[in-house]
């Protein structure tokens, strides 16, 4: 039974839906008191319960919950909500609980399930946000179960959540790379993956993630060495969007092998427009960039885990302690005022101004000097090239 309220000309008016054994049998509307609503829903039930030919609750399973679940409440979800919800249902509920009677489902079972997924038993390793995230999706079906009286009683009433404490260590989520050598091991490691480029440009450069993907070629000059930051692609608009303030509206210099690297993503990328694009010739997708490929990279390169984010906090936090000033800092980063830059001030030894920042993968034989052009007595960031010296020859990685 569910009732919902809605405005006329004439006042809050009701509609009235009965659901039984989870399937929509009867609905009504225009009345002007809920428990008027609550009543006639009740005679309906009653009237379906004693003539309906509609099968017993426990010959319900959860496939059964599950496609009255997509086709009755998941339609009136937004569209990521909705994609969100059917990636649990698909890939972790559904091949677990499969053609299982409902009323066979115990409290242990879901309690197993929760372990499993962030142990790893199910084929991967999820993190306690996500796996609480998936145990809150089960309740809510089996709440619905009930409210369609194709259950009784939830088993997964009681389940409380994991709590952050609980996680292992070496799955912890770290903010940065302190080790310069897991920079060095992560790029690596992207090397023989699609996005490298992509992951290459983050580290080097600071931009977010929505940054990145915005990221067209028109902003792009080769010749001067300059990304010019302009525009994002937010996931949930879908679209080019301008980036809101004109501190986050920037110029970002290249090193030489950054501009190699971006030339490279452009012959690479198969998007008509876009610096950086998947292999099916679209914009780089997000979920692959910060979690697929991502989780795949850091598995394999044996570091500390960081989200895609922290690739921004990994930059930053170098480029202050290799000398950087936290007011060139914050061009680069776009931040709209210092204060959010003060948090790796006391990274800083010194008070030069180095405007890139680089992280070269093992094997490159090449070494770099730590110092400032002729042009050095320019104030702004951006009228002089500083690299970072470091021999990476034979470096043992």
């Amino acid at each position: 039974m569910t009732i919902q309220a809605y405005p006329t000309s004439a006042g809050t008016k009701f509609r009235a839906y009965v659901y039984v054994l989870g399937k929509l049998v009867d609905s009504k509307r225009g009345f002007s008191r809920k428990s008027d609503a609550k009543t006639w829903c009740e005679k309906v039930k009653l009237h379906f319960q004693n003539n309906s030919s509609v099968g017993k609750q426990e010959e319900y399973s959860f496939d059964d919950l599950v496609e009255n679940f997509v086709n009755i409440h998941l339609e009136k979800k937004r569209f990521n909500t909705k994609r969100r919800y059917l990636e649990d249902i698909n890939l972790r509920l559904e091949p677990y609980f499969k053609n299982r009677l409902l009323g066979t489902i115990k409290s242990r079972e879901i309690e197993k399930l929760q372990i499993n997924l962030r142990q790893g038993k199910l084929g991967f390793r999820y993190s306690i946000k996500s796996v609480n995230e998936c145990i809150s999706l089960l309740k809510m079906m089996l709440n619905k179960a009930v409210e369609w009286e194709m259950l009784t009683k939830n088993p997964a009433l009681f389940i409380k959540p994991l709590k952050p404490e609980e996680a292992e260590d070496d799955n912890q989520t770290y903010q940065w790379w302190e080790k310069y050598e897991d920079a060095v091991k992560f790029l690596k490691v992207a090397k023989g993956y699609h996005l490298y480029e992509f992951y290459y440009t983050a580290l080097n450069t600071g931009m977010r993630l929505s940054e990145l993907i915005g990221l067209d070629r028109d902003n792009v000059d080769l010749e001067s060495g300059i990304i010019k930051v302009r525009f994002q692609f937010p996931r949930k608009v879908g679209r080019l969007v301008l980036l809101k303030t004109k501190e986050s509206r920037r110029d970002i210099r290249m090193s030489p092998l950054l501009i190699k690297i971006i030339k490279e993503a452009i012959l690479k990328s198969s998007h008509p427009t876009a610096v950086f694009s998947s292999k099916d010739g679209n914009r780089v997708n997000e979920r692959s960039a910060n979690f697929e490929t991502w989780n795949r990279i850091i598995k394999k390169a044996k570091i500390l885990r960081i989200t895609f984010h922290g690739l921004r906090h990994t930059f930053a936090s170098h480029y202050m302690l290799q000398g950087g000033n936290i007011w060139d800092l914050r061009q680069i980063l776009g931040h709209a005022s210092v204060k959010q830059t003060e948090q790796y001030a006391h990274l800083s030894p010194l008070h030069v101004r180095p405007s890139v920042v680089s992280f070269e993968p093992c094997g490159m034989k090449k070494s770099y000097h730590l110092g400032l052009e002729k042009n050095n007595e320019k104030k702004s960031y951006q009228n002089h090239t500083t690299t970072l010296h470091r021999t990476a020859e034979n470096a043992d990685c």
